[in-house]
């Protein structure tokens, strides 16, 4: 060939491989901001709950799922960095141990608890190939999805609180009168999300900023009237400031807020009430309380023990392989669930299953890439600080893809895009 045209085909070749690198990267980071939309404010739920079942969310996750195939191709190389990775090992496992009990379900002609068995091994599935496309979005830019979506989510929780209705219809299942839920319905599982949202977001702030992320969200956690939620967020602060995720000037910050804020919400208490359906203003109320007098005797709480204990002697009658996964939705005594995930994996799973769960734990305890990339690294503890709590607290973090997503971020030791 001849040199002079050598000369002018290359720089026309780079110039075509350098487009079609930076659409790659704009079709990996736009899938990324869906994706952590979908997870976080839970909307394929919620798209699902207001038109009255006009498609089922596994069909938006189908449609998340073969988005990121393609990139199984054009990014092999990263694909096998991320396989070798303790995550999807962990992930596999789960995967394995609960094809197992679906074909014991089916053996046993027990269709819904096979139905069940099978979503989860659906999430986890997706939740694998969420982490892959994560593994390689830049840190810096996911910090940013987080602490907009805190943003957005805390605006949308206010709004529900003050025009209830708006939202999310009235009489709509799941729906808790006087307790904000926005898109994810679940108050609960809003506060989770919302915690866990600031918790990944305050990564990519500057030190002096972080706090200042945690008291926006704080209407947004405090209007679920969640206890496990409200005390997360706290839990946040004082291992954020334990660890020095925080300057020492938010110190005196935060202690001039603290009786702002209460002697705020104590003047605002009878307004607040006023916006809370009177048939779930007792539980409210008892809710509310419980922060000033530490006293737990409300139904909620004491149903929720009663449900602890039957999960104690259901985990002791078969305490090796357990009951049989989604046997705590199924057990017919009472309708609720053990809300709390290590008793619900020894009820289900047994110890088999439950070792599984120390090894999420460790993963999460020895990960935090993602912190580090964005020299974060005390906010691995914070994060993992965050998990122990409420993972005594909720039965839902294999089924919610909030959990799963942050799990796949959290339990990576590196990320194969470092900023």
């Amino acid at each position: 060939m001849n040199p002079q045209l050598a000369r002018l085909e290359t720089p026309a070749r780079v110039s075509t491989q350098g487009r079609v690198s930076d659409g790659l990267a704009i079709y990996v980071t736009v899938l990324a901001v869906i994706v952590a939309s979908v997870a976080y404010l839970d909307l394929a739920n919620f798209y699902y709950t207001i038109t009255d079942g006009a498609l089922l969310p596994k069909y938006l996750y189908f449609a998340l799922g073969a988005a990121i195939a393609p990139l199984f191709v054009v990014r092999n190389k990263v694909l096998w960095t991320y396989l070798k990775t303790p995550f999807v090992f962990w992930t596999a496992s789960m995967v394995v141990l609960n094809l197992v009990h679906w074909l014991f379900h089916l053996m046993d002609g027990n269709a819904d608890a096979a139905g069940l068995v099978m979503t989860r091994i659906q999430f986890l599935v997706l939740a694998a190939l969420i982490g892959f496309l994560l593994f390689q979005t830049k840190t810096v830019l996911l910090g940013w999805v987080f602490v907009t979506l805190a943003l957005v989510l805390t605006a949308l929780q206010l709004i529900d609180f003050v025009l209830p209705g708006t939202i999310v219809p009235y009489g709509t299942e799941g729906v808790v009168p006087g307790r904000a839920g926005s898109t994810l319905i679940n108050a609960n599982k809003a506060a989770e999300s919302l915690v866990l949202l600031a918790v990944l977001g305050m990564a990519v702030l500057r030190p002096a900023w972080r706090i200042w992320l945690l008291l926006i969200v704080l209407p947004g956690v405090f209007l679920t009237f969640s206890r496990s939620g409200l005390l997360a967020w706290s839990i946040a602060v004082v291992a954020g400031f334990g660890l020095g995720v925080f300057p020492r000037s938010a110190y005196s910050l935060f202690l001039l807020f603290i009786p702002l804020a209460v002697s705020t919400a104590a003047g605002m208490l009878g307004l607040i009430l006023s916006f809370v359906d009177i048939g779930a203003l007792d539980n409210v109320y008892d809710r509310v309380m419980f922060f000033l007098t530490l006293e737990a005797s409300d139904y909620s709480t004491q149903a929720r023990l009663s449900v602890a204990d039957l999960a104690v002697n259901s985990f002791l009658s078969q305490p090796l392989f357990g009951n049989g996964a989604g046997y705590t939705h199924f057990w017919g005594a009472i309708v609720q669930a053990p809300h709390n995930q290590h008793l619900m994996m020894l009820a289900e799973y047994g110890l088999v299953g439950y070792g599984l769960f120390i090894g999420l734990i460790m993963l999460l305890f020895r990960g935090g890439g993602y912190f580090r990339c964005l020299q974060a690294q005390p906010m691995t503890m914070v994060a993992f600080a965050v998990f122990l709590w409420f993972s005594s607290f909720t039965h839902n973090m294999f089924d919610n893809l909030s959990w799963l997503v942050s799990f796949a971020l959290i339990g990576q030791r590196a990320m194969y895009t470092q900023k």
